[in-house]
């Protein structure tokens, strides 16, 4: 909610990313379509299990090489509202995006 209440540009939530083949690569937590930016939450789960750790660093390369700029954010991430959202702006006007 913090993102759309910043008033960044429309994000699509948990819905599947396709390549250019309709073959499936991902479903991000968050996506800024436009601007294709995916932040995407680790919870101690990605840490604590040994697979999914390295399983998530191979999607971050895989979405990397498609275009797609992946931001990963913790709890830590969650508690600094201000230092996120000038993290996330800034990446988005890197990919285009200019603040209204």
């Amino acid at each position: 909610m913090m993102l759309v209440e910043a008033g960044l540009p429309r994000l699509d939530v948990n819905l599947d990313l396709r390549d250019s083949s309709g073959a499936f690569l991902a479903r991000p937590d968050l996506r800024f379509p436009d601007h294709r930016l995916i932040v995407e939450y680790e919870g101690d789960g990605h840490r604590a299990d040994r697979e999914q750790w390295r399983s998530d660093f191979g999607r971050t390369a895989r979405l990397q090489v498609f275009g797609e700029e992946v931001l990963r954010v913790g709890a830590a991430d969650l508690r600094d509202e201000p230092a996120l959202l000038a993290v996330v702006r800034a990446l988005l006007m890197r990919r285009g995006w200019r603040q209204p």
